[in-house]
């Protein structure tokens, strides 16, 4: 986009509220309602849904036994509801589902991880998140919220800032939050043990904000050379 300064968050902020349709909407699950789910990402789902469900009612009429659903950042975020689809389209498959979202944004409300764990879909879903990295708390974490975390010193940024963070309250109505069991790396991309959103996560990537480390954020966000290594046998081990 011509005028976009990659490396300027407030930049990459006002894009994303731009371009995503944060608001909630009423999520359906066959006959059930689960709750709600972002805009932007429901209808991606809804989009990706009658080619998913085309190529895997193939695979299950030959035998198919499980399914492993992955995406990274948006993809990521529509894991979750393409999960609850595909259970309710074949019963058969219930525990035999495992979803593996890379850097996801979050994309649903209470009400859907409840329904989420109810249906015994969180056991085997699983979000792996890299230091520094911004998007998995975006649009707006209600339970880990990294916006009212930052603090900017300038006054031009603090109006721009409360700005910003009203609409983005207002769009979202609170905030979504995120299913599943959580994995940290850190960036060298070693797993952190034990590691916990509020403690580890959110901390690092504000401490980034705050000092304008930018592109440092921008670049932990690649799936190619921030994740896939953290994937990867190392030297050592090969």
């Amino acid at each position: 986009e011509t005028g976009f300064d990659h490396h300027d968050v407030f930049e990459w902020f006002r894009d994303w509220a731009q371009d995503a349709d944060m608001h909630p909407v009423p999520w359906r699950v066959g006959d059930q309602e689960w709750g709600h789910v972002e805009h932007g990402f429901g209808k991606a789902a809804e989009q990706l849904w009658p080619f998913v469900r085309a190529q895997l009612k193939e695979l299950v009429a030959d035998g198919l036994d499980g399914v492993r659903i992955t995406g990274h950042s948006k993809g990521g975020a529509v894991t979750y509801l393409l999960a609850s689809l595909i259970q309710a389209e074949w019963p058969a498959l219930r525990g035999r589902i495992s979803v593996h979202a890379f850097a996801p944004a979050v994309s649903c409300d209470a009400g859907f991880i409840a329904q989420y764990d109810a249906h015994q879909l969180s056991a085997q879903t699983y979000r792996y998140q890299v230091a520094h990295d911004l998007v998995p708390f975006v649009p707006l974490w209600s339970g880990v919220d990294v916006w009212r975390a930052v603090f900017t010193a300038s006054p031009s940024h603090k109006l721009l800032w409360g700005a910003m963070m009203t609409g983005l309250y207002t769009m979202t109505r609170g905030g979504y939050g995120a299913p599943g069991q959580f994995a940290y790396f850190d960036t060298s991309h070693r797993v952190v043990e034990n590691a916990d959103v509020l403690k580890d996560a959110l901390p690092a990537v504000v401490e980034q904000i705050v000092a304008g480390h930018y592109a440092q954020i921008g670049a932990a966000h690649s799936a190619t050379t921030s994740y896939l290594p953290c994937f990867q046998p190392s030297k050592a081990q090969a």
